[in-house]
């Protein structure tokens, strides 16, 4: 077996010695490892180490990565997920942290916060910025801060795949049931859970008011991705309406980034604490956006530059908004290609790993990060 050569030791030393990072998510499926690692993949190589701790088929698992390797590593078995966590899945999970003893925890869950505070993790992290502050000296007083102090925003800095989203680039592919698509169609796209959360009814009567005002002029079609009992209720109204042909509702897909770039326009007709991602996605797939006003929504959205913001529960105003992108194809490209710009530049996985890095930099203590800055001097 070869020996090791001197950069591959210092870079497991490097490894050994960074500061530990936790994360805990609320499940660990294929998605969220798929998602974590590629954001991790973007920060510096060995400047910190990272534990994902979550839940899946009724387990606990432990996903280790140092910035060049990652470790699957199954812990006995537990069940449910973090929002039904028992007394004996938050002990095993605090004995865990114990034993870990990491610089730094980075979670959403305000519970967890304060288990890791009973766990003695100097910082914890909760949303994309703002942490706990580590005690300045020993003693209840200082304890007793560092446990209830703030735990900062509660919302994430969300990171798009931008080289997997990005936006079509020739004409649209021949997808969906036959006669879908046809020329100069304008396809209104939404995805999501169809759970009753999401606005996808709203969407729907959106989409018929379109077709009687606008249909004769414009093609107009509707793709709605997603899965969930909303979905049979706006087939049925589609269907009372005579335009099942026009929309295409295939449930829930693993080729949303595909899908995105035959539509010309993303409708979000609810805010919702999930639907950042798949406004992010449909951005950086080019299109604008046209979404009720509220949470994630008007800090993404900007009205006539990259999309418009509309009353919340307002078909009529969400009708009028899409057909104006429906009868100016040029303007649902200029707003779509400033979105893409604005996720490169904010929402990228190498600007969002970035700014985690300068995040867990400053606030993981200086000497913890003390023992890496030597070997990078070194390599």
């Amino acid at each position: 077996m070869a020996m090791p050569t001197t950069m591959q030791l210092a870079r497991q030393a490097s490894s050994a010695c960074a500061p530990l990072v936790v994360h805990i998510t609320d499940t660990l499926d294929c998605d969220t490892e798929g998602s974590l690692l590629s954001l991790l993949h973007q920060m510096p190589p060995g400047r910190y180490r990272h534990v994902i701790i979550g839940w899946r088929h009724g387990a606990m698992w432990e996903l280790r990565h140092s910035g060049h390797l990652a470790q699957v590593v199954h812990m006995p078995a537990a069940s449910g997920d973090l929002a039904s966590t028992g007394v004996p899945q938050l002990i095993r999970l605090f004995r865990r942290l114990r034993h870990l003893r990491p610089a730094l925890i980075h979670t959403h869950s305000a519970a967890l916060q304060w288990l890791a505070a009973l766990a003695g993790v100097p910082v914890r992290l909760h949303g994309a910025s703002a942490s706990a502050q580590p005690p300045s000296r020993h003693g209840l007083r200082s304890w007793l801060r560092r446990l209830l102090s703030p735990t900062g925003p509660k919302h994430a800095h969300a990171a798009v795949d931008c080289a997997q989203f990005h936006p079509r680039l020739g004409p649209a592919a021949a997808l969906g049931p036959a006669e879908f698509l046809c020329d100069n169609a304008c396809v209104i796209g939404m995805a999501g859970p169809m759970d009753g959360a999401h606005g996808h009814v709203r969407l729907v009567q959106a989409f018929l008011r379109l077709l009687a005002e606008h249909g004769a002029t414009t093609p107009l079609r509707l793709l709605m991705l997603g899965e969930g009992p909303e979905r049979a209720t706006c087939k049925a109204l589609l269907a009372t309406a005579g335009a099942s042909h026009l929309a295409w509702l295939p449930g829930q897909r693993d080729d949303v980034a595909r899908l995105m770039r035959i539509m010309d326009v993303y409708a979000a007709p609810e805010c919702t604490p999930d639907s950042a991602l798949p406004l992010l996605q449909a951005m950086a797939s080019g299109l604008p956006i046209v979404a009720c006003q509220g949470g994630a929504h008007s800090r993404l959205v900007q009205t006539g530059w990259t999309g418009a913001l509309v009353p919340h529960g307002d078909a009529v105003m969400l009708a009028d908004t899409l057909a104006d992108y429906a009868k100016l194809p040029g303007l649902a490209r200029r707003h779509g290609m400033r979105g893409r710009r604005q996720v490169l530049s904010h929402h990228s996985l190498s600007a969002v790993a970035q700014h985690y890095t300068q995040l867990y930099d400053s606030l993981i203590p200086r000497a913890e990060t003390a023992a890496w800055e030597r070997w990078v001097r070194f390599k």
